[in-house]
């Protein structure tokens, strides 16, 4: 799969938990996240740490966004 890096804003709560509010598309359009349907935590590609993997729906679209370290990409 093709990872297109993206640059993401995110929510952080007193609890540590990280969530996706919206992100810059290749287009540099700004969109909202809707709503986080789920957040998966898998092995990182990188050495050291995990990747979170976020499904996201932003409109009438579901959009898988991963955070690896401080790196934010969509799966495309």
């Amino acid at each position: 799969m093709d990872r297109i890096f993206l640059n993401v804003e995110c929510a952080f709560s007193s609890e540590g938990t990280v969530r996706p509010m919206r992100f810059q598309w290749v287009n540099r359009k700004w969109y909202d996240v809707d709503k986080v349907l789920d957040e998966v935590r898998t092995p990182s590609r990188l050495v050291g740490g995990g990747a979170v993997r976020y499904t996201v729906r932003v409109h009438d679209r579901v959009l898988r966004l991963c955070r690896d370290g401080d790196r934010w990409y969509a799966e495309a």
